[in-house]
């Protein structure tokens, strides 16, 4: 994730802190990020907006910061990404998806991993079938040909 603040701030000529003036955080939170001490990813949603960064460019992390490949995501990750593609909380996600926000909370940290949810997320945000992984009872993914 540090490439990425760097990346940009350095591509648009600014200082620490005319990014953190950009994203409403402060200069301590852009230099903690890009020296790779702290992650956020709403700050992550930020950037991209701001910068217009468009979708196909933006990468995002697990909750350790750890760069997310779409062969390698679990559930979690998948409602992770989609809502931060989406700029939704997770009460807004839950409102869409027809759940309650305890139950993304459970996905988004890992401790259930329902098909019937991840469907509806895939139906609501229009994801091609040939895009859509499930996962088995042991979390191990698969698709639906």
């Amino acid at each position: 994730m540090v490439n990425i603040f760097l990346k940009t701030r350095l591509e648009y000529q600014l200082t620490q802190q005319e990014l953190a003036d950009k994203l409403s955080v402060s200069p301590a939170v852009i230099s903690l990020i890009e020296k790779e001490k702290s992650f956020s990813h709403s700050i992550l949603h930020k950037l991209y907006e701001k910068f217009n960064i468009a979708p196909e460019n933006r990468v995002y992390f697990d909750k350790l910061g750890q760069l997310l490949k779409k062969e390698m995501e679990t559930m979690a990750d998948i409602f992770i990404r989609t809502r931060y593609e989406n700029g939704l909380t997770l009460q807004k996600l839950a409102d869409k998806l027809g759940v309650s926000t305890s139950t993304i909370n459970l996905i988004e940290n890992g401790r259930s991993s329902p098909n019937s949810i991840l469907y509806k997320l895939y139906k609501t945000f229009n994801i091609a079938p040939e895009n859509r992984v499930y996962f088995d009872k042991q979390d191990q993914p698969f698709i639906i040909e």
